[in-house]
């Protein structure tokens, strides 16, 4: 919901969202490329049990492709087995996400998912002063695994629904 810098740079993380918005957008990765709308109450009930408010949630709404989505999540993936976010990497869980770390290193972020939950982690300085040596991938990324290896600790393990590995293609000059 925040304003989005229209820019080439745009993919890369160049406009300020909240970390709610962020996590709400991974979401849809990780759900198969359907549009996610966060909310913070299911049910809220009377002292006597009634039920007074119940969340309805809405009709399913595509905004990814199911095959661009597999390659999305296909990229994510590499990022935690090979990337600048292979510290987030669990043992018995595929993991996928994105490291981000702001140009003066004031903010440092991961954001990531497994089949079961999406988690982002955002740190920084109360004063937005510069942090020394955190990147998205270091602080950020460990403290993500730690999370996800105790919220995924009883869970089955079961793959990411993503685009196989593609082989290398020979390149032609143009």
């Amino acid at each position: 919901t925040s304003p989005l810098e229209q820019n080439a740079a745009l993919s890369l993380g160049t406009s300020v969202l909240t970390p709610i918005e962020v996590t709400t957008a991974y979401a849809a990765f990780a759900n198969g490329g359907y549009r996610v709308y966060p909310y913070y109450v299911t049910e809220v009930d009377s002292h006597s049990g009634d039920v007074l408010y119940k969340r309805q949630p809405p009709q399913p709404q595509r905004v990814i492709a199911s095959h661009v989505d597999r390659d999305l999540v296909a990229m994510l993936y590499g990022v935690v087995t090979s990337g600048t976010g292979r510290a987030a990497a669990l043992d018995k869980h595929e993991a996928a996400g994105k490291t981000g770390t702001t140009q003066n290193s004031d903010d440092a972020w991961f954001v990531g998912f497994t089949t079961d939950y999406v988690t982002a982690v955002w740190i920084g300085n109360d004063n937005n002063s510069a942090m020394k040596n955190v990147t998205g991938g270091s602080l950020p990324a460990q403290i993500w695994h730690d999370v996800m290896t105790f919220a995924e600790k009883d869970l089955p393990s079961r793959p990411l629904d993503k685009s196989p590995p593609q082989a290398p293609s020979d390149v032609t000059s143009l």
